[in-house]
């Protein structure tokens, strides 16, 4: 809209337009559901997984969002998920094995957020963040 108001070299124009297509394919959907506390476990989670698979298209974007993501998970903790329990969207399959997972001992000193490595994002579940805390 204000593209003609400033003067944008070619790669700016690119990298803003990168930057928009990401916030539109991926991030939206995210923010516009985030205010539902029950569906925030899920969807930090599916963002998470969205982001790596985006490597792909744009690594150096998908880069950045990841490692600022991987600094907010609080609903990933081992309380907060939870939540994922009233979401209607979780399957009762992945509900099942969250409720097994409760059976694993958990710390007595929770963190307050997950630490996931971005190396593990593929091969993790909601229920890899259950535990006896929970």
């Amino acid at each position: 809209m204000f593209r003609k108001q400033l003067k944008l070299t070619k790669q700016e124009e690119k990298v803003i337009c990168d930057i928009c297509i990401f916030t539109v394919i991926l991030y939206v959907r995210t923010w516009f559901r985030a205010s539902l506390a029950s569906c925030a476990p899920r969807l930090d989670f599916q963002l998470l997984k969205d982001i790596e698979n985006c490597k792909i298209q744009n690594s150096i974007i998908s880069a950045i969002a990841l490692k600022k993501l991987l600094s907010h998970l609080w609903y990933l903790s081992p309380v907060l998920a939870a939540f994922a329990f009233f979401y209607d969207d979780v399957s009762h399959d992945t509900k099942r094995k969250m409720v097994q997972a409760m059976q694993v001992s958990g710390d007595d000193h929770p963190v307050k957020r997950a630490i996931v490595d971005p190396a593990m994002i593929r091969s993790k579940d909601l229920n890899d963040f259950v535990s006896s805390t929970t």
